[in-house]
C-alpha cells in the first residue's frame, strides 16, 4: 500500500516538475531573478517525491534564464536524495531484523543456513590446511631423524631434537620412543579432516594412519 502511493506521488511530482517548470519561465521575465516563496516550495515538494528526475527536470529547465534558483534547487535535491537513501536503509534494518513478514523469516532463515554452512565449510579447509601442514612437518622429521643417525650412528636423542618437539606438541597423544638402532613417532592429527586421525613414522620408512608398536620401536598399521 505504501509503496503504491509513492509510486503514485513520484509519477505526479515528475509530471507536475515540467507544468511548473514552463509556468515559471512565463511568469518571470527578468534574468536570473529569484523564484518566490510559493513557487520555490512547490519545487522542493515536487523533488522531495521525484528527488532525480523532478529535480533534473527544474535544473535543466531553469538552468539559462533562472541559474541561481536551478543551482538552488539542485542541492536541495541532493539533500533529499541523502535523506531518502538514509530512510531506506532504516526501513531495510527494520524489516530485516523486527518484522514478522513470513517471507522475510524465510530469507533471514536462509541467510542464516548458508552463512551456517559457509562456516563449516570454512573449518574443514583450515583443518584440512592444518593436517598438510602437520604432515609436512612429519616429513621434515624423518629427514633430520635420519640427519641425527648419519651423525651420531644412533637413533637416541632424536626425541630431543626441535623439529621433533614442536610436532609433537601439535599431535594430539603424541608419543615419541627411541633407541640405538630404531625411533617410531606418534598421534593423533587433530581436525576434522579426511587426513586427521591416528599417524605414525618410524625409522623403517613408515609413514601412514597407525600406532606405535613398543616391543620392536616400530609402527603398525590400523
Amino acid at each position: 500500500m505504501i509503496s503504491t502511493i509513492l509510486t503514485i506521488l513520484f509519477w505526479a511530482a515528475f509530471i507536475y516538475s515540467f507544468i511548473h517548470v514552463s509556468k515559471i519561465k512565463k511568469n518571470y521575465s527578468e534574468q536570473d531573478s529569484s523564484l518566490s516563496s510559493d513557487d520555490l516550495r512547490n519545487a522542493k515538494i515536487a523533488i522531495l517525491f521525484s528527488p532525480i528526475f523532478a529535480s533534473t527536470v527544474y535544473y535543466y529547465g531553469l538552468r539559462k534564464k533562472l541559474l541561481t534558483a536551478a543551482k538552488t534547487l539542485n542541492k536541495w535535491s541532493w539533500i533529499v536524495i541523502l535523506l531518502w537513501i538514509i530512510l531506506y536503509a532504516a526501513s531495510a534494518y527494520w524489516i530485516w531484523n523486527y518484522s514478522d513478514n513470513p517471507e522475510v523469516q524465510q530469507v533471514r532463515n536462509e541467510m542464516t543456513e548458508i552463512q551456517n554452512e559457509f562456516k563449516e565449510k570454512s573449518a574443514e579447509s583450515d583443518s584440512e590446511i592444518n593436517a598438510l601442514m602437520l604432515l609436512s612437518d612429519l616429513m621434515d622429521v624423518r629427514i633430520k631423524a635420519e640427519l641425527f643417525f648419519a651423525n651420531n650412528s644412533s637413533y637416541v636423542g632424536v626425541c630431543d631434537l626441535p623439529e621433533v618437539s614442536e610436532a609433537l606438541t601439535k599431535l594430539d597423544q603424541s608419543k615419541c620412543l627411541e633407541s640405538a638402532d630404531s625411533y617410531a613417532i606418534a598421534g593423533t592429527i587433530p581436525g576434522s579432516s579426511v587426513k586427521s586421525g591416528p599417524y605414525c613414522i618410524d625409522a623403517a620408512g613408515y609413514n601412514a594412519a597407525g600406532e606405535i608398536d613398543g616391543s620392536n620401536m616400530s609402527c603398525i598399521a590400523l
